[in-house]
């Protein structure tokens, strides 16, 4: 099984920036930060 570099914290529900669409998005800690990840079917998972 692969490893990642982050740790999964919870799930929300979060704005696309580019078209503004309610997405699904992963709240995650990565080198003592926080991150969601998120992204739109025909877009790249985004790193917010």
């Amino acid at each position: 099984m692969p490893t990642r570099k982050y740790t999964y914290y919870d799930y929300t529900i979060s704005l696309c920036p580019e078209c503004l669409k309610r997405i699904d998005a992963k709240v995650v800690f990565e080198d003592k930060n926080v991150y969601m990840l998120k992204g739109v079917q025909n877009m790249a998972i985004q790193k917010c």
